[in-house]
């Protein structure tokens, strides 16, 4: 999938040891790549596309799980990046969504925001819970309004209600 660069960096690094670098040249490296290869040869079309979901929504979770995130990536994006990966056209998912082309076109760009109904759709179709989706609105929606009242900090005080 085509997520941005910063949601999929492993802070505690992949080999355990908390490196965020890993020698692909080792031998270990590569037989574990050669193993994944081959097992991932074998999988039917189902499980590609079940392991594809599943990717998708621990990439959302660990989104999620970020406390601060300099970029925020949408909820429309994360659907982008699965439609893509699923191989589903978008005029065909608007249609069978009861979406507008233009609406989808503005929620895959960031441009909408997913509504609960949509993220009900969303839950039903891909399995992923509908609070997935309207959290990462939500955690995105305060970061940007956090970033705009950052200016007023200061102005509201507990003890100015207490006098």
């Amino acid at each position: 999938m085509n997520y941005p660069n910063d949601i999929e960096n492993n802070e505690g690094g992949i080999n355990g040891i908390g490196s965020n670098s890993i020698d692909i040249n080792a031998e270990e490296f590569v037989i574990l790549r050669q193993k994944i290869a081959e097992d991932a040869s074998q999988q039917t079309r189902k499980q590609k596309i079940e392991n594809s979901i599943l990717a998708a929504k621990l990439r959302m979770l660990a989104y999620l799980e970020q406390y601060t995130s300099e970029k925020s990536v949408t909820s429309g994006a994360f659907l982008k990046a699965l439609l893509d990966e699923l191989s589903i056209p978008g005029k065909r998912f608007a249609a069978y969504i009861g979406l507008k082309p233009s609406n989808l076109s503005a929620l895959l760009s960031g441009k909408r925001r997913i509504s609960s109904s949509l993220a009900l759709k969303l839950e039903e179709i891909f399995d992923i819970d509908a609070e997935i989706w309207l959290k990462i609105e939500a955690k995105n929606e305060l970061h940007s309004v956090r970033n705009e009242v950052r200016e007023e900090s200061g102005t509201y005080r507990l003890g100015d209600l207490l006098e």
